[in-house]
């Protein structure tokens, strides 16, 4: 059968997995220029009315074409069938885009920032009951009965630099 998807720009793997590492690789000037980047994007939400609002920022630092080349492309193959002739799976296929390898990877050619996952962004006046942050981020106001708000967002980014 016939299967759309929805592709969007390859950037590298979230921030939020390894952000140490990256944070070691990259010398004084570009993290600062990074951070500010982050703060800066927050920043342009909240005077939009919008808080992001999930489990630690989904950050990705460039577009990968400019670091791994061009992308490569393959045809799909027919599928075989008992009888010998060729038809389409009805299926998807299992693996469609093969993971890409960042071993050795000079995290400092990666110094754009984008904020992706916007799965639990909001706007500010209407912020839900709950928040969906892991418990060594959780911001202050939830402990103490307040509803999530931007400042919910400046102590995700506060965590996420420190």
């Amino acid at each position: 059968g016939e299967h759309h998807c929805l592709v969007f720009p390859v950037l590298r793997p979230a921030l939020r997995n390894d952000v140490c590492d990256v944070m070691k690789a990259l010398s004084g000037p570009t993290r600062y220029k990074m951070c500010c980047q982050i703060a800066s994007a927050i920043s342009f939400l909240h005077g939009h009315g919008i808080y992001h609002g999930g489990k630690k920022f989904s950050l990705s630092l460039a577009r990968l074409f400019q670091v791994l080349g061009p992308t490569r492309f393959k045809k799909l193959r027919w599928h075989k069938q008992p009888d010998g002739s060729r038809s389409r799976s009805p299926h998807p296929p299992k693996v469609l885009i093969e993971l890409a390898r960042f071993s050795g990877l000079d995290f400092s050619l990666l110094a754009n920032v984008r904020i992706t996952d916007f799965g639990e962004a909001l706007f500010a006046d209407r912020p839900p009951s709950g928040l969906g942050v892991p418990i060594d981020s959780f911001p202050p106001e939830l402990c103490f009965g307040y509803l999530p708000s931007t400042e919910s967002d400046v102590w995700e980014l506060a965590t996420l630099l420190y």
